[in-house]
């Protein structure tokens, strides 16, 4: 089976890029940290489903199963955070 096309290898893919950033105090849910590669923004990117799409995107994407119905925001407010437990889709706001 091609890369990417089995969400299972998807998940297993998106987790190598991933870390937990450290915090002062503990939180049930860090943000991600990502060592995957960026777009020219800055922004992390990755390759899912044939095209290549911002991290966070990619997190809703295969975390939550379903397509966001409106545009992806991050709770945490961090940029570069792929956290799914921080990603809401903001129609559902």
């Amino acid at each position: 089976m091609p890369r990417g096309k089995n969400k299972e290898n998807a998940e297993k893919r998106f987790r190598k890029f991933i870390y937990n950033i450290p915090t002062a105090e503990p939180v049930e849910y860090p943000c991600w940290g990502w060592t995957g590669g960026h777009d020219k923004a800055g922004y992390p990117c990755f390759w899912h489903l044939g095209q290549s799409m911002r991290a966070y995107r990619a997190s809703y994407l295969i975390f939550n199963k379903e397509e966001p119905t409106g545009e992806i925001v991050r709770t945490c407010g961090y940029k570069y955070c792929c956290q799914v437990a921080h990603l809401t889709d903001k129609i559902s706001l």
